[in-house]
């Protein structure tokens, strides 16, 4: 009773700490699930083969590392060789500030293209809301058909079914046989705004 005041405040110290602790605990696995879930969303046993140059720093001196290009001919050679089970998905990123457009109605300069075959949405951890995938006989033939985001679709689109619409990338025509599912922004990429 003679040292109510110290108690008290003793008593309040230890309850914040412990209140903290457990918001931080939260947190972490709050971030955990985030970060796991952005990666499961990709597929567990999901890892890209890359074409690109290196730069090594070291002692004030830059050294370049140039490795030969991946041509197109290797990278479909290796994906009919690729004995192990699963996918072997082919992609390539076009630019990542087109616009498209339909009508009237036409989307931000923001929109991803990639060229892609049949195997990328699944290898992707992506999934078709409307309409269908690419076939094997429709990338061999080269023709002009795409698949698009939702908040694509939602922009150029906002009344009207966009499967079998015809829309401009670039200069252009393309038909619309898909629109993929929404999935948001998840670390740093938005799938929505792909094409």
């Amino acid at each position: 009773k003679s040292h109510l005041l110290r108690s008290i405040l003793t008593i309040t110290i230890i309850s914040f700490g412990i209140m903290a602790l457990v918001e931080i605990i939260t947190a972490i696995d709050s971030i955990k699930n985030s970060i796991s879930n952005n990666f499961s969303s990709m597929g567990a046993n999901t890892f890209s083969v890359v074409d690109r140059e290196t730069i090594i720093e070291g002692q004030g001196r830059h050294k370049s590392l140039y490795y030969k290009r991946i041509s197109l001919q290797e990278a479909k050679k290796f994906k009919e060789r690729a004995d192990f089970p699963g996918k072997v998905s082919l992609y390539a990123y076009g630019t990542q500030v087109a616009t498209l457009k339909y009508k009237s109605n036409k989307t931000n300069p923001n929109i991803t293209i990639i060229g892609v075959d049949e195997n990328y949405i699944n290898t992707s951890g992506l999934n078709i809301d409307k309409g269908r995938n690419f076939s094997p006989n429709e990338l061999d033939d080269g023709r002009n058909i795409v698949i698009i985001g939702k908040e694509i679709a939602n922009k150029l689109f906002p009344k009207t079914d966009p499967i079998d619409k015809i829309i401009s990338v670039g200069g252009a025509k393309y038909i619309v046989i898909g629109v993929l599912e929404s999935k948001g922004v998840s670390m740093g990429f938005n799938t929505d705004r792909n094409c």
